[in-house]
């Protein structure tokens, strides 16, 4: 775990989710006997005004953030993402009876847009914003 292994060394680690709950969970389990911090914040990374929240609560904390990992993603309850050829992959992901197109979309924009609108902001750029 990314967050573990930075906080371990020392690092002060900024983690984002939805649900508060599993963040908590997250702190609590992994914040016994390090040297960082592992610092809960509630957001949805899919959405432009969370983005904009969380941006401004670590900005009001921190003078810059150092390392950026953006590895927030979700997959579909429908898909089936192991397959042994193209094919099976194709029937897979776009043939699937049970599949809609919004479960592709809302599986894109956790995944993909998050990553340009969370790389964005600059922490150490005071004068940028989204």
């Amino acid at each position: 775990m990314i967050t573990q292994a930075l906080a371990v060394n020392g690092a002060k680690v900024y983690i984002i989710g939805r649900t508060q709950e599993k963040l908590d969970t997250v702190v609590k389990t992994y914040s016994k006997g390090i040297t960082g911090q592992i610092i809960a914040i509630q957001g949805d990374v899919s959405q432009k005004a969370d983005i904009q929240k969380i941006y401004e609560e670590i900005k009001s904390k921190e003078k810059c953030v150092c390392i950026l990992v953006n590895n927030a993603g979700v997959s579909g309850a429908t898909f089936e993402s192991e397959a042994e050829t193209a094919e099976e992959m194709s029937k897979n992901l776009f043939h699937d009876k049970d599949a809609t197109f919004e479960d592709w979309v809302d599986t894109y924009r956790t995944n993909v847009p998050q990553v340009s609108y969370m790389s964005r902001p600059s922490l150490c750029s005071p004068g940028l914003t989204m």
